[in-house]
């Protein structure tokens, strides 16, 4: 919705985002409880629930009293179950606050043209192209010494007016994550850079 609402400010991101982390939190209580009140054939329309915030609050809290499952022998209530619920609740907002800021990570939005720019990824040799193009991203050191390290640039330009361009770099690393499997990690490794057309032609022109 930040996106498709062309919003530029990274406050505002983060206010909206964390008016999704509430709903979100809402939403899941809600759904929670109904499915809940569903089991033990007691059911309350998800409507009525939905409707009812002071109600999904008290029936929260008269849930808490005794629980309702029990953990490796331990019955699952009062401050123990808040502690789980209140963890829950930090993590849900706080995916919202930081979906609401990642959004707009080098997005570029041309005001000319009222639109968010296309982003062009490739991945580039850095003596052979980078260097020979764009001075101030030659200062940036070899990483190809690491067979499991690569650069990543990434070029952001608008197709539509054809005069607003950026490049930025992502330093690529695998790592073997607790289950084995190897996964890309993805680091800001310069900051972003306002280009001319003319080097913006020599990064796609040059796709080594």
């Amino acid at each position: 919705m930040i996106r498709i609402a062309k919003c530029r400010s990274r406050a505002s991101s983060f206010k909206y985002g964390s008016l999704a982390g509430v709903f979100a939190v809402y939403i899941n209580w809600c759904t929670f409880l109904f499915v809940l009140l569903y089991r033990y054939k007691d059911a309350i329309p998800l409507t009525e629930i939905l409707l009812n915030p002071s109600g999904v609050f008290h029936l929260s809290s008269s849930l808490s009293v005794d629980g309702w499952y029990s953990l490796i022998g331990f019955n699952v209530s009062d401050w123990f179950l808040w502690l789980i619920w209140i963890k829950e609740i930090i993590g849900i907002l706080a995916a919202g606050v930081l979906d609401g800021s990642v959004v707009l990570h080098e997005k570029v939005f041309c005001e000319n043209c009222n639109r968010w720019v296309e982003d062009i990824e490739d991945e580039y040799k850095i003596h052979s192209s980078i260097k020979n193009d764009i001075g101030p991203i030659a200062e940036i050191p070899d990483v190809q010494k690491d067979k499991a390290a690569h650069i990543e640039v990434n070029i952001h330009h608008c197709s539509s007016c054809n005069n607003l361009s950026i490049v930025d770099i992502d330093l690529i690393t695998l790592e073997e994550n607790d289950k084995g499997e190897i996964q890309e990690n993805e680091e800001d490794f310069s900051p972003v850079f306002l280009i001319t057309n003319e080097q913006y032609k020599k990064f796609t022109d040059k796709k080594l």
